[in-house]
């Protein structure tokens, strides 16, 4: 069987919740941190995963050309509607990829940058990710840097959650209820940067942690570049 480069099932997820995501107004704090220290000046950069826009915005904003990338047809239109309420669209191109796409809708070579933050545990399965990652390294030009993050084993989307390959968790929401989708949340950074290791070079490798109320996150990031 073939496998695309997104879950239909978690597509099927975000289109549902498209309403709320429109209420999302900020950019990742992680992200407006290390395309300071990482990227350093603006280029042209691939969004993969833009849900709500807001990281494509805020890019835009800093000076960017942005390519905005979701497989999800309800967010494209909210990343579209919020690019041009916030007078960036014409720096800001937002376009649907079909979960069942092996393939980027670019050329060899296009980008400067590629950012893909809150995305690839919701990817589903390794098997996406390297798939992902490889189009992300043939997308990308020689130097070309990325920001890369994914969701630890002890975050919400595993914590509580069933193992169902590994390394793959079925995700039923905070209260277990909803229809499941699978999320890939590695044990630990170094996993992670291995498995990133297969494809690109590794600048750095770190996370970021946060609990309160009911919520549990860590999220490991690698910053690397195409050597």
């Amino acid at each position: 069987m073939v496998v695309g480069l997104a879950d239909p099932s978690v597509v099927s997820r975000w289109d549902s919740q498209s309403a709320a995501a429109a209420e999302k107004w900020y950019p990742a704090n992680d992200l407006v941190r290390l395309e300071r220290w990482f990227f350093k000046q603006p280029g042209r950069v691939l969004d993969y995963g833009t849900g709500a826009g807001v990281n494509a915005v805020h890019l835009a904003r800093r000076g960017y050309t942005v390519e905005a990338l979701d497989a999800s047809g309800e967010m494209v239109k909210v990343a579209r509607q919020r690019a041009a309420d916030h007078g960036v669209g014409d720096k800001v191109s937002v376009d649907k990829i079909e979960a069942s796409a092996t393939r980027l809708p670019f050329d060899d070579n296009s980008f400067d940058f590629v950012v893909c933050v809150n995305v690839l545990s919701l990817v589903g399965s390794r098997e996406r990710i390297e798939l992902l990652l490889s189009e992300f390294r043939r997308v990308v030009k020689p130097q070309g840097k990325l920001i890369l993050d994914v969701n630890a084993a002890s975050a919400d989307f595993a914590r509580n959650s069933r193992m169902i390959e590994p390394d793959v968790y079925l995700f039923k929401g905070a209260d277990g209820k909803e229809t499941g989708i699978p999320t890939y949340c590695p044990p630990d950074a170094d996993t992670f940067a291995a498995l990133v290791g297969k494809f690109f070079a590794v600048d750095d490798v770190g996370y970021t942690s946060f609990k309160y109320l009911h919520s549990t996150i860590t999220e490991f990031i690698v910053c690397c570049h195409k050597a």
